[in-house]
């Protein structure tokens, strides 16, 4: 596709920070008129600093994983991009939320962890599907994070607050665990985020072990093959 045709390896590291910071900043609810919420979609800042048609595939994402899964195309640069995304995501949009914009309280580097293993979570996730099951892997994890995982994850209200069992699916989700994990260190010294912080750890878990998977059956078939070519004898 277009997008794939216009990137390059070295172009993951700002896609995958671009899109961190944008999934992190979709947690935070502003008041409007008539007593509802909005939030920031990223979608302008995307467009701006990756062109329209990255852009675009960042705002469907939102993790760089599913980036990195579609350009990056050996197992180890996958992990070593996924691996990345988090820890530079979660260090550049802790700061940005506690120190440029104030809205996130206590330790700087607890919120980072955490939200590096939230970052981490969604991007190992979408990277394995995309790994194991190329578009149709990158249309589920769009799905289950965005259109299901977002609007289940209780940024605007208390999880407890949605109507059951929504909420509490939403709390198994990475979206809605990060939510609650965020809340815990920055409002409450880390009160009640063992749940949601093993709910992220099991998604990362899985998603590496989906994208090793995913690597070792797909990149199998040709190394059998140069191999199977190296042994040859070469005709005189």
């Amino acid at each position: 596709d277009r997008a794939s045709r216009t990137l390059d390896e070295r172009a993951v590291p700002l896609m995958g920070v671009t899109a961190a910071f944008i999934f992190a900043a979709q947690m935070v609810n502003f008041p409007v008129a008539g007593g509802t919420s909005g939030h920031m979609v990223g979608g302008v800042l995307a467009a701006i600093l990756l062109g329209p048609w990255v852009g675009t595939l960042v705002m469907t994402s939102v993790a760089g994983g599913i980036i990195a899964g579609f350009v990056l195309k050996s197992t180890r640069n996958r992990l070593a991009a996924v691996t990345g995304i988090a820890i530079v995501g979660g260090l550049v949009s802790a700061a940005l939320l506690q120190y440029a914009l104030g809205i996130v309280d206590g330790s700087y580097l607890e919120a980072a962890g955490v939200l590096a293993l939230l970052i981490g979570a969604v991007s190992a996730t979408m990277a394995g599907l995309v790994a194991l099951f190329g578009r149709a892997g990158a249309i589920i994890g769009v799905l289950t994070m965005i259109f299901v995982g977002n609007p289940l994850s209780a940024a605007a209200s208390a999880w407890e607050m949605l109507p059951q069992p929504w909420g509490t699916i939403g709390q198994l989700l990475p979206p809605g665990a990060g939510v609650s994990a965020t809340r815990s260190v920055a409002f409450f010294d880390g009160a009640a985020s063992a749940q949601p912080l093993t709910v992220l750890a099991i998604w990362l878990l899985a998603g590496l072990a989906l994208l090793v998977v995913g690597g070792f059956r797909h990149e199998q078939p040709g190394d059998q093959a140069s191999e199977g070519a190296r042994q040859v004898p070469a005709s005189v």
